[in-house]
């Protein structure tokens, strides 16, 4: 109605740096973010927070 649209999905890399930073308060190492992006299963983004979730670095910042 208003001629407004979705934005536009943020690239793999983006998202892992979002990611880390809401999780961990750190950026991803570039290891971290070469293998989330060569990472083509559909499921990938909910992998990688499962497994931040699981890493003891997010019971040290919560």
């Amino acid at each position: 109605e208003k001629g407004l649209g979705f934005s536009p999905d943020a690239p793999k890399p983006v998202l892992l740096r979002r990611l880390h930073l809401d999780l961990l308060g750190l950026p991803p190492s570039p290891d971290d973010t070469a293998r989330f992006v060569a990472d083509a299963a559909p499921d990938a983004y909910e992998r990688e927070v499962d497994r931040l979730l699981s890493l003891p670095q997010y019971g040290e910042r919560w």
